[in-house]
C-alpha cells in the first residue's frame, strides 16, 4: 500500500498512517501508484503499479498532502505527503497544512553554551505560546535551503492526521525559525529579538531538567 503517487505535477510519498475516511475531503480523481516489487525480502527491480482514488484531507490543501483509498471497501484511507512542497510564506504554510488545528507542540530543548551537549528540557509548553510569540507574522518569506546559525532552542511537534511525531521547529541564534514538517526544510526569518524573547520566557517561567544520555558502545566497559 505504499510507493509514489503523482498527481497534478506533484509527487507524494506514503506515510505509515491510516486516515479515517471521515477526514477525507473532496474527491480529486484517480491516479497510479508505483512501487518496487519485493519477493522473498529482496528487490526484484520490477515496478508494480496500482490505480487508486485520491481525496483531499479535510482542512489540508492537496498541494501539501492527500488521502489515498485503494478500494471502496477500505475502512480507511492512507496519508500521502508532498515532501517537496515549498510554501512562499509562513502564512501559506500555516494555511495549507491547517497548522492552527493540526500542530501540537510537546517538548522544548534549550541548548546551553556552558558545556558540550548541555541540554535543558522543558515540558508542557502550551502550543498557544508558540503561536503568540513565534508564528504571528504571516508575511515572513520562506527561504529554502538557507544556511542558518546554531540552534538556541528546538520544539518537538506532532501532526496526528499526517502521522508525524517528534518533528522539529528550530530557533536559531541569527533569527530563523526552521522546520522539517513535511520532510524537507522550510526557513523563515522571524528576527533575533522575537526568538530571544521566546527563549527567555520559556526558561524563566517553566521548570526544566537537564537531558543526560549515555553513549552505547559495542565493546566491553573499561
Amino acid at each position: 500500500r505504499f510507493g509514489r503517487l503523482k498527481l497534478n505535477n506533484a509527487e507524494y510519498t506514503a506515510r505509515d498512517l491510516a486516515v479515517h475516511t471521515e477526514n477525507d475531503g473532496d474527491f480529486l480523481g484517480t491516479a497510479a501508484i508505483s512501487s518496487a516489487y519485493f519477493k522473498n525480502g529482496k528487490n526484484t527491480d520490477e515496478i508494480q503499479t496500482a490505480e487508486v482514488k485520491v481525496y483531499a484531507i479535510k482542512g489540508i490543501q492537496p498541494i501539501a498532502a492527500v488521502a489515498v483509498r485503494f478500494s471502496e471497501t477500505d475502512e480507511c484511507s492512507y496519508a500521502y505527503v508532498n515532501s517537496f512542497y515549498t510554501p512562499k510564506t509562513l502564512g501559506d504554510f500555516i494555511s495549507d497544512v491547517n497548522l492552527k488545528e493540526n500542530l501540537k507542540t510537546e517538548l522544548c530543548y534549550f541548548y546551553s553554551n556552558e558545556a558540550e551537549n548541555d541540554v535543558v528540557v522543558y515540558e508542557d509548553v502550551p502550543t498557544g505560546v508558540v503561536w503568540d510569540k513565534l508564528l504571528n507574522d504571516m508575511t515572513v518569506v520562506n527561504e529554502p535551503d538557507k544556511q542558518v546559525g546554531s540552534e538556541l532552542m528546538s520544539i518537538s511537534a506532532k501532526i496526528d492526521v499526517l502521522g508525524y511525531s517528534n518533528m522539529t521547529v528550530s530557533l536559531t541564534e541569527d533569527g530563523y525559525l526552521w522546520t522539517n514538517i513535511l520532510d524537507t526544510g522550510k526557513y523563515f526569518y522571524i528576527g533575533e529579538e522575537k526568538i530571544k524573547a521566546f527563549v527567555n520566557e520559556i526558561i524563566t517561567t517553566h521548570q526544566g531538567y537537564q537531558y543526560i544520555y549515555d553513549l552505547i558502545t559495542d565493546g566491553e566497559p573499561e
